[in-house]
Formats: C-alpha cells, structure tokens, sequence
C-alpha cells in the first residue's frame, strides 16, 4: 500500500487507537514504517512500558523501525494510545513530538505524522489529506498511474525508477557482501 494522505496513515493506526467497548484501560505505542516512495513497509508495535518517558524509549523505536524492514525506512507515523489521559494532553503530545524529532538515533528517518489517543479521542499533528494540498509537504513522492503494457527495456517514468530502486538496492547487497568478507 502506497501511503498518499493522512487519511490513509489514520485508517492503519485507526484499530489500534480507540479502545474497545468496556475495555478496562490500557496503553501502547505503534510505528509504520515507510520506504522512499512511502509504501508502508510494516507496522510494529513499540516494545517497553507505554507509559514510560519517551526519551527512555528511543532504542526501542529504533528497533521497531527496523524490525523487518526489507528496504531501508525514509518515513514512518506514530501512533500512542494511553487511556489515562483526560482532558487537554497538547503538552505530552509536543513532548512526545519534539523528543521523536529531535532524537538523534532517529534523525536519518522523517517522522510524518504522530497519532495520540485517550481511546475515545484523537490528537494529531499530521495533515488530513492528500500530502499535496499541506505546506511542508511537497517533497514526498507522489504516485502515478502509467498504464501497460511495457516492453523491455522500457524508458517510462514507471520502469526508470523501478530499474533505478533495483541498481541502489543491488548497490547496498553487494556493499554489505563486500564488507563481510
């Protein structure tokens, strides 16, 4: 799946952000982790006590995000579920927001949108749309249709990239081969 709009990061992170009908509480934190063109890779739910401060969480975002990413990860959405949160919680959530940004470990990574919820409801600093129509958003890849069928070799934009993403990806294996031996 091809992430276009915050609508879409909302509705993977939706299950896990409103707690179920006489739930007795709970909490936990989930990252989506997203390659250069912002396919999303996998979703993987952040290890560690939830209600532990987010600066001592960090190595386990870090592992969360490469859990199983086959590709490396360029984007990735948060989302954090506390149910003991009440009333305003804009001050956690720009605490929460500014140690993710500002972290070192995960600095190589653009976080895209962070999702808070108490289970009933949400508070969120991601757009709502389409990334295009936001400010501050205009250099995510946007997606295309181009339809078929292609020859071989082809030269649209479609097979380009793909051949391109194939090249750096066969680059990294042959590196890291190289530097095992």
């Amino acid at each position: 799946m091809i992430i276009e709009a915050g609508y879409d990061l909302f509705e993977l992170f939706a299950p896990k952000l409103f707690a179920k009908p006489h739930a007795k509480g709970g909490n936990g934190t989930w990252v989506l982790a997203l390659d250069e063109n912002l396919r999303n890779q996998h979703m993987a739910k952040v290890g560690g006590d939830a209600s532990d401060a987010i600066e001592n969480r960090i190595p386990k975002f870090v592992k969360a995000l490469n859990k199983r990413a086959l590709r490396p990860v360029t984007y990735y959405a948060v989302a954090h579920l506390d149910t003991e949160l009440h009333g305003g919680y804009s001050e956690p959530f720009e605490h929460f927001s500014e140690t993710l940004r500002l972290a070192p470990e995960l600095i190589e990574h653009e976080l895209l949108s962070i999702y808070f919820s108490n289970g009933k409801s949400i508070y969120s600093d991601g757009p709502r749309y389409s990334f295009r129509d936001y400010f501050g958003y205009e250099h995510l890849p946007r997606n295309a249709t181009i339809p078929g069928p292609h020859e071989y070799p082809c030269a649209c934009l479609a097979c380009t990239q793909h051949d391109e993403m194939l090249r750096r990806n066969r680059e990294r294996y042959e590196a890291t081969t190289t530097d095992e031996s």
